[in-house]
């Protein structure tokens, strides 16, 4: 094995500095150096070569020793370095979200894009991002570092080499808006990105290693995470499990998000009930106990338990989050799901993503903050 320069093994030191001070500040430089097994020195040194290039901040000071002698000196990241904005560019709408490094968030949008052409929606995103910078021009030291875009479809290298859902007209999406905006663009499947959340938002403990992100809206889709990393697979595919054929009510051989997404049981609702219904409007249906809903439902819970099954054989997580307006609005859904799950021979906790239609946007916030860090793999937790 090759031996590191010495200007690799600063790098790496200062890379891990910066991520004990994002991860644990504020925080003092001997505690760094302690928790880093580091020279005082060498941290001591690197803490001012942060400072001078505007990453910390001095915060105030923390508690003497009861030996007395002077307090030590705390830092945190500077939330004024810059921001990134994040986006989820779903078939009926788009989210966006501005956040500072450290996932404060700073401003979040949504707006409609069902039907318009993509290009027309490009380009109001563009806009929008534009807009921000111009409102919050001069009040950090960067501006605004990168832009992440979770899209409901594979992405590999980042490319987009499927989008199912959404027909992107030949546009390349990061270079489209590497040119708009200047600034590094990072493209992610929204399932993936959504399990980036669960591990770097959420307090999950040790759950955050080894986890299933599972999410249903028009389609469905895990990010899996296996040892704290995301798993894409060969070709960016892995967790495209609304793929997997199941049997339709005539035996025929569909894609089983066909079946089970969320649109795909509204539209069976909507069917049986002879009017167009939200999700939060079927918790008052079964507490009526219209007849007519029950088996939809029953149905939706079945199917979704093979989907979940499988992938808890598949990929053996300590925990599987859902991701789902349609569970978050009838929870007794979820109840019904761990039920079936537990009868299927799996006891893995099954819970609902904290951050509801968020997730994506906030999993783009730590796939880019990584990027722009130059963090690799090491782990943040905001």
């Amino acid at each position: 094995m090759a031996r590191m320069s010495k200007h690799s093994v600063r790098q790496n030191n200062e890379k891990n500095v910066l991520q004990a001070v994002i991860n644990d500040g504020p925080i003092a430089r001997s505690q760094v150096a302690k928790a880093l097994k580091l020279n005082k020195v060498t941290v001591s040194d690197i803490f001012s070569q942060l400072l001078d290039e505007g990453y910390l901040e001095v915060v105030g000071s923390g508690e003497g020793s009861q030996a007395g002698g002077r307090k030590p000196t705390l830092h945190r990241f500077n939330p004024h370095y810059g921001y990134v904005v994040s986006f989820d560019l779903g078939f009926h709408a788009t989210d966006m979200m501005v956040t500072t490094l450290t996932g404060q968030v700073l401003h979040s949008a949504n707006f409609w894009g069902e039907g318009a052409p993509i290009a027309e929606r490009l380009a109001f995103m563009v806009q929008q991002v534009q807009a921000f910078q111009e409102a919050i021009a001069g009040q950090t030291l960067h501006g605004l570092l990168g832009v992440a875009i979770g899209v409901h479809g594979i992405v590999n290298h980042n490319q987009v080499v499927d989008s199912p859902f959404m027909a992107l007209d030949g546009i390349e999406l990061a270079p489209y808006f590497e040119q708009a905006l200047a600034v590094p663009v990072v493209l992610e499947n929204e399932a993936n990105l959504a399990a980036l959340y669960a591990r770097d938002f959420t307090e999950l403990a040790a759950a955050q290693q080894d986890l299933v992100a599972l999410s249903i809206h028009k389609g469905i889709g895990a990010g899996v995470v296996i040892d704290g990393q995301l798993f894409r697979g060969a070709n960016g595919g892995a967790g495209e499990v609304g793929r997997a054929l199941a049997p339709d009510d005539q035996g025929q051989l569909v894609k089983i998000e066909t079946l089970c997404s969320e649109d795909a049981v509204l539209a069976q609702l909507a069917t049986v009930c002879g009017h167009a219904l939200k999700a939060e409007e079927i918790a008052s249906l079964t507490k009526t106990a219209t007849p007519a809903v029950q088996p939809v439902l029953a149905q939706f819970v079945m199917r979704l338990t093979l989907v979940i099954h499988n992938l808890v054989a598949s990929y053996d997580p300590k925990i599987v989050v859902i991701n789902s307006g349609l569970i978050a609005a009838n929870p007794d859904l979820l109840t019904d799901l761990t039920r079936a799950l537990t009868a299927a021979g799996h006891a893995v906790p099954l819970t609902l993503g904290e951050a509801g239609e968020h997730a994506i946007t906030l999993g783009g916030t730590t796939l880019i903050v990584h990027q722009v860090l130059g963090l690799g793999s090491r782990q943040l937790h905001f």
